[in-house]
């Protein structure tokens, strides 16, 4: 088994042993978007545990060894600030918070911090990717200079992404990479390689992925 494989099936077990993979077959979860899922991946409890958080961290240092360049990170408020804070620490490189929408009280702002010059190359964090509304916004913020500077987006990273299809669309036509940890599918093939997810609830997960993937 490939590093890489290996990281990413440890990522899978840590979901299900701390219970971030939940399945309600008869009582759909309601996603954004008014999309209902027999599946909820609650990604936020992952930073409960302190070796669950130091693994997952260690995952994500892995993912972006061999990929792009960046010379400050951005955490999406609120599930993306612990892991943007980690990234951050470890390369010793400035940190920014970023609202979806600016604030409705005190300074009013969306973007917490500032760049040093336009043009700073930022990486995007945030816990997991869904409809990617939020992510999208954070985007346009901080090309647009929010916080008076213009910054060059040059990707956004997460732990888990529900990698739909549309969203994925969204995503190029913006010209912003996205890096997972793991996306749905991965996730799904090892609880049922691994007998997390019963062969009951299978007919109800692969109803959702045909009409929703």
């Amino acid at each position: 088994m490939d590093f890489i494989k290996e990281t990413k099936n440890r990522v899978c077990e840590l979901m299900y042993q701390q219970n971030a993979v939940r399945v309600n077959v008869v009582d759909s979860f309601t996603l954004k978007g008014d999309i209902k899922s027999p599946l909820w991946f609650n990604v936020g409890v992952l930073e409960n545990d302190f070796g669950t958080r130091s693994s997952i961290a260690s995952a994500l240092h892995i993912l972006l060894t061999h990929n792009h360049d960046f010379d400050a990170v951005a955490g999406v408020v609120s599930g993306g600030i612990s892991w943007a804070s980690n990234i951050a620490n470890s390369r010793a490189l400035p940190l920014i918070r970023v609202h979806s929408e600016p604030k409705k009280f005190g300074l009013f702002n969306q973007i917490e911090g500032e760049l040093s010059e336009d043009g700073t190359r930022v990486l995007i964090v945030d816990d997991a990717i869904t409809s990617g509304i939020n992510a999208l916004k954070v985007v346009e913020a901080l090309r647009k200079g929010e916080n008076g500077k213009r910054a060059e987006v040059v990707a956004l990273c997460t732990i888990f992404d529900w990698d739909f299809p549309a969203v994925n669309e969204k995503f190029i036509s913006v010209g912003v990479k996205k890096y997972s940890l793991v996306k749905f599918q991965e996730v799904i093939d090892y609880g049922f390689e691994y007998g997390f997810l019963s062969e009951d609830v299978r007919p109800a997960i692969e109803a959702f992925c045909q009409q929703y993937r």
